[in-house]
């Protein structure tokens, strides 16, 4: 896996990314938040503010950009993301990869394989109603282990090309499925008209 500089992150990312999709924010189940390639932890900072009184976990492969995001006072731990379910299993009410674990499919830095490897642990690691959420620039994918599926998709419209999604879903297609039928979204989101 690639190890990123610690500019790479940007403020408020995971706020900006609910905001642009019109989610204020994802309603989560009770539980601790893990998110997964913290780096120097903004979006670790982030989830902090949206989840207040959460336990907010970080991880990262960077021991250089854990040192940072603990100096920042939050809870984070240098690790190889795909030791999760070994190392701190949770379970956890949600999981966020924010960018990283996309743009390390796309950019072949991790295979489909090691993808699906990746997703079925970080699955394994959610409570029974939890939710992943990943995003690639601020395209979101949020999946619910309840409904075994996604429960929102940035609509194709706002990325252009349907076949990015395609792309970036394909290698788990068996544990995420393109829009489920309506009426197994959740209730939030339905009601959102999303």
């Amino acid at each position: 896996m690639r190890v990123w500089d610690d500019n790479f992150t940007g403020d408020e990312r995971v706020y900006y990314t609910f905001h642009i999709n019109k989610i204020q924010p994802f309603p989560l189940p009770n539980g601790p938040i893990l998110d997964w390639g913290c780096s120097i932890g903004k979006t670790t900072e982030d989830l902090v503010r949206i989840y207040p009184g959460r336990r907010i976990i970080g991880i990262d492969i960077n021991p250089n950009l854990i040192e940072i995001a603990k100096r920042r006072g939050l809870e984070c731990y240098c690790m190889n993301g795909c030791e999760i379910k070994e190392k701190l299993p949770g379970p956890y009410a949600g999981i966020f990869a924010m960018n990283n674990l996309a743009y390390g499919l796309k950019n072949n830095q991790i295979t489909e394989d090691q993808f699906k490897q990746i997703i079925r642990s970080l699955v394994d690691c959610l409570i029974d109603d939890g939710y992943l959420i990943l995003s690639k620039d601020f395209q979101l994918w949020i999946y619910g282990k309840r409904e075994k599926g996604l429960v929102f998709c940035t609509p194709e419209a706002s990325f252009g090309k349907l076949k990015n999604i395609r792309e970036l879903i394909s290698p788990v297609q068996d544990l995420i499925y393109l829009y489920p039928p309506r009426n197994q979204l959740n209730p939030f989101l339905s009601s959102n008209g999303t």
